[in-house]
C-alpha cells in the first residue's frame, strides 16, 4: 500500500483506463505516457490494421482535460468518419480478453442495437484516490467504454451477467 496521499492527474487516470481497455491484447503496442508542451499523448500500434484502424474508429482521439489535451496517436490508423459497425467492434477486440461477448437485439421500433458485454471484474489500479483505502480507481470496463470511446446510439456497453449453473 502507498501510504502518501495525494491526487493522481486526470491525464494518468484516463492513461491508465485506455491501458486497461487494451494492454491484454498482444496484438497492440501501447506507449508510455509522453508529455510535450504540457499536453499529454499516448501512441497504440499495431501490424494488424484492420484491427488497428477499427479501435481508432471507436476510441475517442483527444480528451480535453481543462487546459490540457491529451491525444492518442495511432500508428497504422486512418481517420475513418463512417458510423461504428459491429465488424469494427469485432476486429478492435479480436484476441482480447476484456470482452465477454458482443450480442445484437431489437428495439419495439425494430431498431437494431449492438451490446458489447464486458467480463464481470473490478477495472483496478492506484490511482491516488483518498476516497479509497488503498488509492486505487475502481470502476468498470463499461463505464470507462463510455468515457474513452466514440459514442453512437445503437451501441451500448455492459457488463455480462453471472451464468446461470
Amino acid at each position: 500500500m502507498n501510504t502518501g496521499l495525494g491526487l493522481q492527474s486526470p491525464w494518468v487516470t484516463l492513461y491508465n483506463k485506455i491501458y486497461f481497455m487494451f494492454s491484454n491484447d498482444e496484438d497492440l503496442d501501447i506507449s508510455n505516457l509522453i508529455e510535450s508542451d504540457g499536453n499529454y499523448s499516448m501512441t497504440i500500434a499495431s501490424n494488424n490494421t484492420t484491427k488497428l484502424k477499427a479501435i481508432e474508429k471507436i476510441l475517442k482521439h483527444e480528451f480535453s482535460l481543462g487546459n490540457i489535451t491529451f491525444k492518442i496517436n495511432f500508428v497504422y490508423g486512418e481517420n475513418e468518419s463512417d458510423n461504428i459497425t459491429i465488424s469494427d467492434i469485432k476486429n478492435a477486440f479480436n484476441g482480447n480478453t476484456v470482452i465477454s461477448t458482443i450480442k445484437t437485439a431489437m428495439t419495439p421500433a425494430q431498431d437494431e442495437l449492438t451490446f458489447v458485454l464486458f467480463n464481470r471484474e473490478v477495472v483496478q489500479f492506484y490511482n491516488d484516490d483518498i476516497s479509497d483505502f488503498y488509492g486505487n480507481y475502481n470502476g468498470l470496463a463499461e463505464d470507462i467504454a463510455r468515457e474513452i470511446f466514440n459514442n453512437q446510439f445503437d451501441i451500448n456497453y455492459c457488463t455480462d451477467i453471472i451464468p446461470a449453473d
